[in-house]
């Protein structure tokens, strides 16, 4: 099936956090977003000076799943942070989400970015669809995290 490819802009706010909290709230993460817990969230991203994100659509315009991140300064160049990517859960395992890392990655290299990162569960099916993608575990690299209050 063909897809539309379109940039994201804020306009695509209400679709993409519509679209964020209907997969991210179902199996096998959830999570308890609301809508405008997600617009807030998805805005901030938008709004990065660095930001790009495209989303793909069908022939009657509804959004199948996006993509959103921005590109970052290292030492070695310019890396691109996928913070965010979502595909609506009944069109999963049909090559959207492919799709939508492919386009990234003739986007980033036309744009001079060298090397592409996210973070992600450890062993779950988002995992598994980035390895399958060709991304890696990166063994120099951990998350931390630091619980605040309470």
């Amino acid at each position: 099936m063909e897809y539309l490819k379109r940039n994201i802009t804020i306009n695509e706010l209400e679709a993409c956090s519509d679209l964020y909290t209907y997969v991210f709230n179902q199996s096998p993460w959830f999570d308890e977003w609301t809508l405008e817990s997600a617009s807030k969230r998805l805005r901030d991203i938008i709004h990065h000076p660095q930001f790009y994100g495209f989303g793909l659509f069908d022939h009657e315009e509804h959004l199948l799943g996006f993509i959103l991140g921005y590109a970052e300064t290292w030492w070695d160049g310019k890396h691109f942070q996928v913070v965010e990517m979502c595909v609506k859960t009944e069109k999963q395992g049909k090559g959207i989400g492919s799709n939508l890392l492919f386009a990234l990655e003739n986007y980033c290299k036309e744009s001079g970015i060298n090397r592409i990162y996210l973070l992600t569960g450890s062993g779950g099916q988002a995992e598994a669809f980035y390895l399958k993608n060709g991304f890696y575990v990166n063994p120099r690299m951990i998350m931390m995290s630091k619980k605040l209050g309470d």
